[in-house]
């Protein structure tokens, strides 16, 4: 499936829509959930999509990995999925053998798991904390195993992380 594909069901201003929120996200992440672009933005998503209520995960939250507790507690259920990235061996859980994800539309597509609670919204401030600043919480297309589409929050690499080609700062 091609990225145009995947992202089908979001129209033109929807992906401008979403890529402005992240990158309002990757400017100050507390700004950007007080901010009136970012509120309604953040809004128009929730609406729609309840993507509030969903995170994509292909990483140590997964279940069966070790931070899975972070989400155990948390009433809801998984779904396999894909998104488009790549992984690249950057962030803290590259250490532990779990790269971090670089969206991209254009790139190959990438095995998450979703999961979707009505509990996630007063849990994002503790998971932004747990994933710290290398990892940035985005919204992004996943495409579920049955074709449609979700729209939910990821943690990808930060935008401002280095690449592995770029030496890491002592």
């Amino acid at each position: 499936m091609t990225s145009s594909e995947q992202n089908a069901e979001l129209d033109a201003d929807e992906r401008e829509a979403m890529a402005r929120l992240n990158r309002l996200r990757a400017i100050d992440i507390d700004a950007a959930r007080t901010g009136d672009e970012a509120a309604g933005l953040e809004a128009r998503f929730a609406g729609r999509w309840n993507a509030d209520r969903r995170l994509a995960v292909y990483g140590t939250l997964a279940p069966g990995e070790p931070n899975h507790h972070h989400l155990s507690e948390l009433p809801g259920h998984w779904r396999p999925g894909t998104v488009t990235g790549e992984l690249v061996q950057i962030g803290w859980g590259a250490d532990l053998g779990y790269p971090a994800l670089r969206w991209s539309a254009d790139a190959g597509e990438v095995a998450v798991q979703l999961f979707a609670s009505e509990a996630l919204p007063a849990h994002w401030a503790r998971l932004d904390e747990f994933e710290g600043g290398q990892y940035l919480r985005i919204l992004v297309p996943v495409r579920m195993a049955d074709g449609t589409l979700e729209v939910a929050n990821l943690y990808a690499a930060h935008p401002d992380a280095p690449r592995p080609e770029q030496p890491q700062p002592e």
